[in-house]
């Protein structure tokens, strides 16, 4: 009886240690599988990126001389920095919360196949450092880490990488790869701060000119004390310029423009905003010295009336 006590405990062990190495076996798969870091990419390194959306026009970037540009067609513009470095942040690092699905039948579902994903490529040269299919955003409640047993609602977005079935679910909200080419053009027409500024020079047809000028911290249109109110507003709403509306096509090259504002102050070049009339209507094109790569729609957002007052405007009454 003791020896078939001791072949039934060595049967029992050894199903016991069986079924552990089993667990541990498929534990182990499961870990493999499930990829934590999907996207980490050196950005300072990258020379390129292509986002390709289902239904919409490619966006094409590529860092040419240490300068970031939009290929569109035939044709490159200046990349604007501000919204180009919120999409390259999200490259930094990815991580997976979790698979979504690991079948391929769900990829529809989470809109990572190959008709209504949008496929994200980055590349240092003809090295591919980055390259996955950004699908469904989901706006979802996650535990706070910073307070445990209380939750935060939080924008998720499921991801896959080409060669694996999973889907993957990241805490970004990755709507920067829905924007256009045109998004990321630098529409920037004026960026300088208010304290620096000092001078104003307004050119108009007839060979008006009028200047506004700060003198012992006191501002003096010329030379007299100008509607303080006016003046104030008039430089808040100008140090910080943007177009909204691109006049592709339009060359301003030995053209002379109908107006011109000339900004000067100190720890910056002078910056001319120049417009030109369009030709029909009452309709005018404006540039930048500092975004001479692009020219805008002077009507859309009152762009031309908005930098251009009459003198009248800066009179006291």
């Amino acid at each position: 009886m003791f020896k078939k006590f001791n072949i039934l405990t060595l049967i029992i062990i050894l199903a016991i240690l069986a079924g552990v190495y089993l667990l541990l076996e498929m534990g182990g798969e499961n870990e493999r599988t499930f990829k934590e870091q999907l996207v980490a990419v050196d950005t300072a390194k990258m020379t390129e990126l292509i986002v390709r959306p289902p239904k919409a026009e490619q966006v094409h970037l590529k860092k040419i001389n240490g300068n970031w540009y939009v290929l569109i067609d035939d044709d490159k513009y200046l990349a604007d920095s501000a919204v180009l470095t919120t999409t390259l942040e999200t490259l930094l690092d990815l991580k997976a919360l979790y698979p979504s699905a690991i079948d391929r039948k769900a990829w529809a579902k989470y809109h990572v196949d190959d008709t209504s994903g949008i496929k994200v490529i980055a590349k240092k040269g003809n090295k591919t450092l980055a390259n996955f299919i950004v699908g469904k955003m989901e706006y979802m409640s996650l535990p706070d880490p910073r307070s445990p047993g209380r939750n935060v609602p939080v924008t998720a977005t499921h991801i896959r990488l080409p060669g694996d079935e999973n889907v993957y679910l990241v805490q970004e909200a990755l709507y920067h790869y829905s924007r256009k080419p045109s998004d990321y053009r630098k529409k920037t027409l004026v960026k300088v701060r208010r304290d620096r500024l000092n001078k104003l020079t307004f050119e108009y047809p007839n060979d008006q000119t009028f200047i506004l000028e700060k003198q012992n911290n006191r501002w003096l249109f010329d030379g007299q004390t100008p509607d303080s109110l006016n003046t104030i507003q008039y430089i808040n709403r100008i140090v910080h310029l943007r177009g909204m509306e691109f006049a592709d096509g339009f060359n301003p090259t030995g053209k002379r423009p109908d107006y011109q504002l000339t900004m000067e102050g100190k720890g910056f070049d002078p910056i001319t905003i120049s417009a030109f009339h369009a030709g029909y209507e009452d309709e005018f094109i404006l540039t930048s010295s500092i975004n001479s790569d692009n020219a805008f729609i002077g009507s859309n957002a009152n762009l031309f009336s908005r930098i251009f007052v009459q003198r009248e405007h800066f009179l006291p009454e």
